[in-house]
Parts: C-alpha cells; sequence; structure tokens
C-alpha cells in the first residue's frame, strides 16, 4: 500500500515537473501533432498557433536568445546558394495545394532537402567551420 501510494504521489505531480518552465515548444509540438493527426479544426488550430508563436519568441528571448529580425533570416543557409539544394534544379520542391493546417491529408512536399559541404566528414561545416 505504501508504494501504491508514492507511486499515485509521483505520477501526479510528474505533469508539474516536466512542464516546470512551461515552455511553448511542447505547446507548439503537441499542436503539430494534433494538426498532424487531423484531431484539431483548421480554425483552433490557427488560432492556437496565433497564441503559441509569440510565446515562443518571448520564451526564446527569456532563456537568453535575441530578437531575431528579417536580416537574420538567410536561404538556405549562411554561406550557400540554391545550389545547396537536393534534387535536380530543387526538382524535390512539389507545393501541389498543400496547407499546413491539413495536416497529413496533402500530396505536396513543399520543403527542400539542403545539402552542406563536410568532404572530410569531421562534421564542421567546410566553409563557416560550424558544427553540423
Amino acid at each position: 500500500m505504501k508504494n501504491f501510494f508514492l507511486v499515485f504521489i509521483f505520477l501526479s505531480v510528474i505533469p508539474f515537473i516536466v512542464r516546470a518552465d512551461n515552455n511553448p515548444c511542447e505547446d507548439f509540438n503537441q499542436l503539430n501533432t494534433q494538426i498532424r493527426d487531423g484531431q484539431i479544426n483548421k480554425q483552433d488550430a490557427i488560432q492556437k498557433i496565433n497564441t503559441i508563436i509569440p510565446d515562443i519568441i518571448k520564451y526564446f528571448i527569456d532563456k537568453g536568445g535575441k530578437e531575431v529580425t528579417n536580416s537574420d533570416w538567410v536561404f538556405p543557409l549562411r554561406g550557400y546558394g540554391a545550389d545547396a539544394i537536393g534534387g535536380t534544379n530543387g526538382s524535390g520542391y512539389i507545393i501541389k495545394g498543400y496547407n499546413f493546417f491539413d495536416g497529413n491529408n496533402h500530396g505536396g512536399h513543399p520543403a527542400h532537402d539542403i545539402f552542406i559541404e563536410d568532404k572530410n566528414q569531421d562534421c564542421l561545416d567546410d566553409f563557416t567551420h560550424k558544427p553540423v
């Protein structure tokens, strides 16, 4: 009986231990899974994502990250151009009516595989010399 009681208490506090820092990234991950699996309607998903995104930005800054501006964004990766995109002339990118909020109910692949140079396979980018 004593062990059962201890297990019950432990299981009761796990959600508070796991989410002690109120990490909105976990909220996004759960929402992404709900969208992917069709467990949430499109309007509710849009409303939730519009609430979560500002929380993620605040969380990032509170953890020591700097505020990101448009000039901080690069494509595909800093130091690389479009020739780093996989496929033949970007052939792996297929928009085909893709909408993130449709979950897995789509036929497109709106993403590119991006390749970096690491000829000696030391897990350091040959141009930036940073870990990959």
